[in-house]
């Protein structure tokens, strides 16, 4: 069923991710994700805090059972809760496999209909036991449309195709098919059916595409019926409408005959027309009229009959996660071709620009998006029940109008809307479609001339939208910011607006009442914005400044925010601000001619830019904010315990802090009432005064008696250096970056610009040379920045490469970007030499129309009211390399000493497909899945027109959180580091339900709750538990982030643990080589994570006695793990060489065993002492290595005396390991290890109640220096 799927009676039936169980078991929430929490002990909501439920509470809570009295007279129970809606019943009704094809029928109780917004407790007389009929209705033309569209999705409830390209919120995920096996058949297959294809073996070359989309059983679609389509008979004429007449339809069976059907009020009946004649009475062979199309067609379509109940079972079987659409849409890089089935349906949504999507729900009427962006920003807010209708309400029309921005901009830059200003320049041209305004990222009549024209527009656009985020993050009251949402596609930029009522029936000049339109010139002040602003320059720390208005009178105008921002008071009476390009501070170090401090200087700061828009994030900000902070404190200490000392009192280290608190104490009662301000006075002596003035000097603070930094958002600002910090984090492995994603989003959190990207790599570098290789090196993070350097640098090439490609030869020119890019290079003295290879029709076409090509190229053609040419033929190796490498000492600061990019990727060891697949997700490429053989050098070019499948648009809009399951979350996340895991289990739970109750059941945030819960649940002793839970945390990020994604692997590997912990060997060999496999595409074999996955495939496979492929994998993890974490040794450093020492003894190479176990023993005897458990077994295994080493030797020597050499010479290795301590091996390997606590610790710390002097409190792994 659609997202927006109406029954007959108005009642709007929730799709599929807002369906709620009606009736859970005892361990399961409403969300569906089940708890080992008893509903006892669960945690009470925010609001309810510790009080006691009351009646009301507890009578909202209760359940009933209900008998639901179906037309085919069957009566189905269900408990239900009562504070639950009908509606809920509904969509029970449209769940389940008997009822799932009905969708125009009401619920009606002693003869009423039951709205479906009605709380079954406000039902009249509905009580235990009560029965509840579902009666069928009469069909309107809005009802035949939503039944034909639901019963198209249940006939393609295995279609992929949606989810393969990226429509309706549909995406991959392959996860079910990884723990579909059955470990106890396969146990007893042949070795190969669980060892790793080659291409997975450590050391291997190949990086092939087509593993990424798994390929199906051929069982796995069922196929029942061809094509359900409206004939061109339609609309039914005055006589027949007369008689009931709604719709004509047209069904192609699966037996190749083709039945027209009338769709009437009372049903369906096959008619007497055929293709040509039109002859609307009743079948002689088909008179029975049917309520639901499906009981039609299964009578008259005999493989219909057979397989559609089979379809259904299997889709009742399907996880819930694999059907649910996401909140976002998400789009993979690699999609394998599609077969073009007839689908009408899909064809009127696709062919039809003027469709908005609602047609069907609410037909002829229009969304005004702002009227519910701001209604919805307006309601109550005040107790928790309200709070999670309002953030759900916000929620839901956030993710309506990005869905239809996005939309709308594809349908603006394919050329399907008209401009509002078709009179003026192509780039100036504005857009509005379905009450959303459209701009394009241009310098509009060179409002940014001085700034860096186009570069400072496409900027501009990322730096209102980091302000729109900020003050969305506020949540301030009765001030209002745009719906927004930025979306790039096919070179342009676009920026998708709300529309604020009114502002297009004046000129700007008469809309604006604050800020400035012309660029400073002159600045209007406003009364009741500087109200409302001011309760916002606290949080975002700006300094309120006065500044001439630039007007004849030269008032000064009072502002709390940027000129540049701007306030607009719309006919709904509503206060809007725009324009905050400029809310955070600029960054003077990308400011020609900007005054620095003398260590930036010495960096070579500041540097030419493309663009004056440069920014700090606020992240970066509030650290630096609170670095000041913590450095008045340390000083207003340091001058407490000097007047100590001065008294003759005896000053002690630890002192500092205390004295610290007692500055913070005495900070608080400045910051009180004028009136307790005056009776402090009298407390504070003129010591403590002088030490609060002294220290709030020291800092840097605006006022003289307390702490406070604020900036200017018109000025410059100071300068913090955060890189040495994130360098850190990633040598002490806190922080392991898979790709761009994941180094760019860690970048983001610690408040460092992309822009400094160039710099980060050149300080690994001057790492590397000054030896700090030997604390661990960080080699990978050099690599990644330079794939991040070269992509980003690729995507500011390819930007305006492919603006001006004629639609007819955007994939050939798409393809030949690609083939400069990663093709073969011919190269003559160095340097790339001619232009590659294009793909061989374009070729041809260029050939056969040289002048004509060159008459275009100069010309050009108009498409969609943009000039257009295919002049991207001429574009060379050479010219992009060249351009590439400008870009990337223009943006980043960082020069590229090689002649070619085949030379760039061979000296820095840079994987091409990894290069590929970051390139592809920055500007939205769909490439065909297949293996290009980028590592090989062959003449012809890997890439060809028909290998680019699509564009997609790469969307970037605000992020809509819940705060109440956030703050609990973090609460969560707190007990768990206290080792409270009960507590935390119990919070994160409760927050899961709340995102469940917001979000619906997808959703990334959903996904850390869900990983939370699962890593939680296995220290509890509940490992099915953990596979549950861990199982979705999988789906969530396959679904909404993407197969590929960085969270996707981590979520791979702690599945692999979870799914071995329940005895599923074979399930979590194959979800390691998926990991494994995933994690080549995205970066390559020599990073620190893949030490991890191959210390787990090698731990498995040595317990199924694969003792050879088992040696190759841990002896990849050993010398990985010894690559990056340098002179530090730790427990793992200790398992992986035990594990090989282990091995080499089952292969008989006691000499290397012996090796091996040396070093596991010097670990644990250098972090536990010569008397712990793990050094006693070390020393044993190493007694036992040494003996049989002896042992062996001197049976080689008499054998080879007597000439008798054979297999049995080979003495007996140690016993092998249990599964037990297989897992105890695979909990220390993946971080979660286990170590004694006192009794009483133990207890506080909530992990297992037990009467033993000691218990195993987990921990996460920490360096044993």
């Amino acid at each position: 069923m659609g997202e927006h799927d109406v029954d007959t009676a108005g009642v709007v039936v929730a799709a599929e991710a807002d369906a709620v169980t009606v009736a859970p078991s005892a361990h399961t929430d409403d969300s569906g994700h089940e708890s080992i929490t008893p509903n006892s002990q669960r945690s009470v909501t925010p609001a309810e805090g510790s009080a006691e439920k009351t009646g009301e509470e507890e009578e909202a809570t209760s359940t009933i059972r209900l008998h639901l009295q179906l037309p085919t007279s069957e009566v189905i129970d269900v408990q239900v809760n009562v504070g639950e809606m009908a509606q809920e019943l509904q969509q029970l009704l449209l769940e389940r496999e008997s009822t799932c094809h009905r969708t125009c029928f009401t619920l009606q109780f002693e003869g009423k209909p039951i709205d479906g917004f009605t709380e079954l407790r406000n039902v009249e007389n509905l009580k235990d036991g009560s029965t509840i009929k579902v009666v069928e209705e009469q069909y309107a033309l809005r009802d035949v449309r939503i039944h034909l569209r639901h019963v198209r999705e249940l006939c393609r409830s295995f279609d992929t195709t949606d989810a393969a390209v990226g429509r309706e919120c549909a995406s991959l995920s392959f996860v079910s098919t990884l723990n579909a096996y059955d470990d106890k058949k396969a146990l007893g297959d042949k070795p190969s059916d669980f060892l790793p294809p080659s291409y997975l073996f450590p050391g291997a070359k190949e990086r092939l595409l087509e593993p990424m989309i798994p390929t199906k059983d051929k069982d796995s679609s069922v196929n029942v019926v061809r094509n359900i389509s409206v004939t061109s008979f339609n609309p039914p004429p005055g006589p027949r409408k007369m008689r009931g007449d709604v719709l004509y339809l047209a069904v192609d069976t699966m037996e190749n005959r083709r039945f027209h059907i009338t769709a009437c009020n009372r049903g369906f009946f096959v008619n007497s027309s055929t293709d040509a004649v039109f002859k609307p009475t009743p079948s002689s062979q088909f008179k029975t009229v049917y309520h639901s199309l499906v009981d039609l067609i299964s009578a008259i379509s005999s493989t219909f009959k057979k397989n559609f109940p089979a379809l259904l079972k299997r889709r009742i079987e399907r996880h819930a996660f694999e059907k649910l659409p996401t909140p976002y849409q998400t789009y993979g890089w690699s999609v394998q071709n599609q077969d073009n089935a007839d689908d009408f349906l899909r064809a009127e949504d696709y062919t039809h620009p003027h469709k908005i999507g609602m047609e069907d729900v609410v037909p002829g009427q229009i969304r005004d998006w702002n009227e519910e962006i701001q209604t919805t920003h307006e309601l109550p807010r005040g107790e928790y029940p309200e709070r999670l209708i309002r953030e759900r309400a916000i929620f839901k029309i956030h993710t309506d109008f990005v869905a239809a921005a996005v939309k709308g901009a594809q349908q603006v830059i394919d050329g399907n809307v008209v401009p509002i200003n078709p009179g003026d320049e192509p780039r100036t041209h504005m857009y509005i479609w379905n009450n959303i305004f459209f701009s394009l990222g241009f310098d509009v009549k060179d409002h940014y001339k001085e700034l860096g024209g186009d570069a400072a527009a496409h900027v501009a656009t990322s730096n209102d939208l980091q302000g729109v985020r900020a003050y969305d993050a506020l949540d301030t009251e009765h001030l209002f910011t745009l719906g927004m949402v930025i979306v790039d596609y096919k070179g342009y930029r676009v920026t998708a607006q709300s529309i604020i009522p009114g502002i297009l029936e004046r000129e700007q000049e008469q809309s604006v009442v604050y800020g400035s339109i012309d660029f400073g010139k002159t600045i209007i002040g406003n009364e009741k914005y500087s109200e409302l602003l001011a309760k916002t320059t606290e949080a975002l720390r700006i300094e309120p400044h006065v500044v001439k208005s630039g007007k004849d009178d030269d008032k000064e105008v009072q502002l709390h925010s940027s000129f540049e921002t701007k306030g607009i008071i719309g006919n709904d009476r509503r206060h809007y601000i725009l324009d905050l390009l400029r809310t955070f501070p600029p960054d003077v170090n990308y400011l020609e001619k900007a005054e620095v401090t003398e260590k930036a200087a010495e960096l070579g700061y500041p540097r030419k830019f493309p663009h004056k828009l440069a920014a700090l994030r606020h992240e970066l900000i509030d650290t630096f904010i609170e670095s000041r902070y913590l450095n008045y404190l340390r000083h207003a200490a340091m001058l407490v315990n000097e007047i100590k000392g001065a008294k003759g009192q005896a000053v002690k280290a630890e002192e500092v802090v205390t004295a610290a608190s007692d500055v913070k104490e005495a900070v608080s009662e400045i910051k009180k009432s004028d009136e307790a301000v005056e009776k402090s006075e009298q407390k504070l002596s003129e010591e403590t005064k002088q030490i609060m003035r002294e220290a709030a000097k020291e800092a840097g603070s605006m006022r003289d008696d307390e702490f406070e930094i604020r900036f200017n958002p018109d000025c410059y600002c100071d300068f913090v250096q955060h890189i040495p910090v994130l360098l850190e984090d990633c040598r002490q492995h806190q922080l392991n970056p898979i790709d761009g994603i994941g180094l760019t989003d860690a970048m983001h959190a610690r408040g460092i610009n992309v822009r400094y990207l160039g710099k980060i790599a050149t300080d690994v570098k001057k790492d590397e040379e000054a030896g700090k290789d030997a604390e661990g090196k960080l080699d990978y993070l050099r690599r990644l920045c330079l794939m991040e350097l070269f992509t980003r640098s690729a995507k500011h090439v390819f930007r305006p490469y492919v603006q001006d490609v004629s639609p007819s030869s955007f994939a050939a020119a798409v393809a030949h970007f690609l083939n400069c890019a990663f093709g073969a290079q011919p190269a003559t003295n160095g340097r790339a030499e001619g232009p590659a290879t294009s793909p061989e029709e374009a070729t041809k076409k260029s050939k056969k129309g040289k002048k004509k090509s060159s008459s275009t190229s100069s010309t050009g053609t108009y498409v969609g009211g943009r000039k257009v040419c295919d002049s991207w033929n001429q574009f060379t190796a050479r010219d992009f390399w060249r351009k590439l490498c400008a870009d990337c000492d223009s943006y980043y600061g960082f020069s590229i000493e090689e002649d070619t990019s085949e030379a760039f990727f061979e000296k820095h060891e840079l994987s091409k497909t990894a290069l590929l697949r970051r390139f592809c997700i920055m500007v939205g490429i769909q490439l065909v899945v297949k293996d290009y053989n980028l590592d090989v050098s062959k003449a012809r070019q890997p890439f060809s027109d028909e290998d680019i499948f699509n564009m997609v648009p790469v969307v970037k809009h605000v992020d809509k959180k819940s705060r109440d399951a956030t703050n609990l979350f973090i609460a969560g996340q707190s007990r768990m580091q206290q080792g409270q895991f009960r507590g935390a289990y119990e919070l994160i739970a409760e927050s899961l339900n709340q995102m469940n109750s917001v979000y619906g059941s997808l959703h990334p945030d959903m996904g850390q709750c869900l990983r939370a819960l699962a890593r939680i649940a296995y220290i509890l002793g509940e490992p099915q538990e953990a596979f549950v839970h861990q199982h979705k945390a999988v789906f969530t990020s396959e679904r909404c982030l993407g197969l590929d994604h960085a969270q996707t692997i981590s979520d791979y590997i702690q599945l692999a643990h979870f799914t071995f912990a329940n005895m599923r060997i074979m399930a979590s060999l194959r979800i390691l080589y998926r990991a494994r496999y995933l994690l080549l595409l995205a970066f390559g074999e020599q990073h620190p994570l893949m030490s991890q996955i191959d210390a787990n495939i090698g731990v498995i496979l040595f317990a199924m006695n694969e003792h050879d492929v088992a040696y190759k994998f841990l002896e990849n993890a050993r010398q990985l793990h010894d690559h990056f974490m340098g002179s530090k040794q730790n427990l793992k450093t200790a398992m992986i060489y035990h594990l090989l020492a282990r091995v080499c003894s089952h292969r008989g190479d006691f000499r290397q065993a012996l090796q091996m176990e040396r070093v596991t023993y010097d670990v644990y005897d250098k972090s536990f002492g010569a008397d712990n458990s793990r050094t006693k077994t070390s020393s044993n295994c190493l007694k036992h290595y040494l003996n049989q080493a002896v042992n062996l030797q001197k049976s080689i020597d008499g054998a080879a005396k007597r000439g008798q050499l054979n297999a049995d010479l080979i003495p007996k290795p140690l016993p092998q390991l249990t599964i037990h301590e297989i897992l105890e091996i695979l909990n220390i390997l993946n971080g979660i290890i286990f170590i004694q606590v006192p009794k009483n610790e133990a207890s506080t710390s909530e992990t297992k109640p037990s009467t033993e002097k000691t218990e195993e409190k987990p921990t996460d792994d920490v360096d044993l220096d």
